[in-house]
């Protein structure tokens, strides 16, 4: 499962809000990484970007799961770059709010990037993973980090067979 791309939703308000606004079905995307025997989580989570394992959220949750088709070479390496970039890092709840912005404009045919791009959020992570990867796929090279969200990444996962397996 090392390198595999999570999304989920949960019950939260943020979620919610998330989902609403988006007009989505996830509102939380991650990274699974395996160390030794345990199936842990790179994830941008209530504070900060941390590690933590991935049956203490998602065994029992709504999650969808993507392997990308790389070696695990480049997976191991993509991961190291960011851990290396993004842990501990805070949440970026302002970045949110300049998400909320966006959608709401979007909504009258007004387009403008996030005004608001202080933090990290769990999208920018898994964006920055894919990046790492170097999949020879240039919708990922040509997304905004502080406009990017987990239904655009699932968006091009799902249009993207030849590069991204779905794990049942």
């Amino acid at each position: 499962m090392k390198g595999v791309i999570g999304f989920s939703a949960s019950n939260s308000f943020i979620s919610k809000a998330i989902r609403w606004f988006r007009k989505s079905h996830v509102s939380h995307t991650f990274i699974i990484i395996n160390r030794g025997d345990r199936l842990l989580v790179l994830e941008a989570g209530k504070r900060q970007v941390h590690i933590t394992t991935y049956d203490k959220h998602y065994k029992k949750g709504y999650v969808e799961l993507y392997k990308p088709k790389a070696s695990d070479y480049m997976i191991d390496k993509a991961i190291d770059t960011v851990i290396a970039q993004h842990l501990e890092k805070p949440y970026g709840y302002f970045q949110l709010l300049g998400f909320a912005l966006v959608s709401i404009l979007k909504r009258f045919n007004i387009k403008i990037t996030n005004p608001i791009g202080r933090g990290t959020i769990c999208s920018e992570v898994v964006l920055s993973y894919l990046r790492a990867l170097k999949l020879q796929l240039d919708k990922f090279m040509e997304l905004d980090k502080d406009t990017t969200a987990p239904d655009d990444l699932l968006r091009i996962m799902k249009a993207s067979p030849e590069i991204f397996e779905r794990i049942q």
